[in-house]
């Protein structure tokens, strides 16, 4: 079937690629089109890889311990210990071999579930697979954490040429990752008291922590969500010493609208100061 070729070339070209270029592969579309049927087709062809198809409403153990089983293989029997050590032992398996994770009707997991993923993806470097209807897009929009391990421009590239030889033009299978807008922020702070060199770094970490979402305590952007002046200045203007922001660069006129798959991703960072006295 020329989907099942596409697919396994897909994959091909996620399971080339190092550690840290190959992440998230998504594909998602309209119910009865393919897409199962090529992740099972993969799977069988290349005797690789664990495949699971989800269940509603699963748990962490019960989801963990599913693909423990598929993982090992289906040789041993389904292991009845928690889901946090599911995953470890799953981590150590797939350390010693790169094989991909497939994951079927993902749509229906619960985003804990997906962070379940990307804690094996971050440890091991497998790439994982998600497949499942249009919800799956909506469910990844929720954390940015996931959004960046999305694969590479230039591993969707491979991808997408590798469905493109094989797949008519209107067929509903996607591989996709956000639309990137570049924001370079610039402002200039005027402040009261204190170290500036420490004062102009602390600002400088609070602007990349809420375009990264590095930092528990930030609340990072996610996928849809405008660059709004206001929310960057809380984590500014409440350091010590600090009077006023005045905004230069893409927020000198004021917000950035992103489109509802876009994701923001700060370009340039520019932090400046002087000196005021109180008022």
């Amino acid at each position: 079937m020329a989907l099942v070729t596409a697919f396994e070339e897909a994959v091909d070209s996620a399971l080339g690629s190092e550690k840290g270029l190959s992440g998230f592969i998504l594909a998602y579309g309209q119910a009865g089109r393919g897409k199962s049927v090529a992740a099972d087709g993969y799977h069988i062809s290349r005797t690789t890889g664990a495949y699971v198809r989800v269940w509603q409403n699963w748990s962490q153990s019960a989801f963990l311990q599913r693909l423990l089983f598929e993982v090992r293989g289906s040789k041993e029997d389904m292991p009845r210990i928690n889901g946090n050590r599911c995953k470890e032992i799953i981590v150590q398996l797939l350390k010693d071999r790169k094989q991909p994770l497939f994951i079927d009707e993902a749509d229906r997991l619960k985003i804990d579930r997906i962070e379940d993923l990307r804690d094996i993806y971050e440890m091991t470097g497998v790439p994982v697979i998600l497949i499942g209807e249009e919800g799956l897009l909506g469910l990844l929009s929720e954390r940015r954490r996931i959004w960046s391990r999305v694969p590479t421009e230039k591993l969707l590239e491979e991808v997408r040429a590798a469905l493109d030889r094989h797949i008519v033009i209107n067929h509903d299978l996607l591989v996709k990752g956000p639309v990137l807008v570049p924001v370079a922020v610039s402002f200039a702070m005027e402040i009261l008291a204190g170290d500036p060199a420490a004062t102009v770094l602390a600002a400088e970490n609070s602007i990349r922590a809420a375009f990264s979402g590095s930092n528990p305590a930030i609340a990072g952007l996610m996928v849809g969500q405008d660059v709004i002046r206001d929310r960057l200045a809380v984590g500014v203007i409440t350091l010590s010493g600090v009077k006023r922001v005045a905004w230069s660069g893409d927020l000198a006129d004021g917000d950035v609208v992103v489109p509802s798959d876009g994701l923001a991703v700060l370009e340039s960072l520019s932090v400046t100061y002087s000196w005021v006295g109180e008022a």
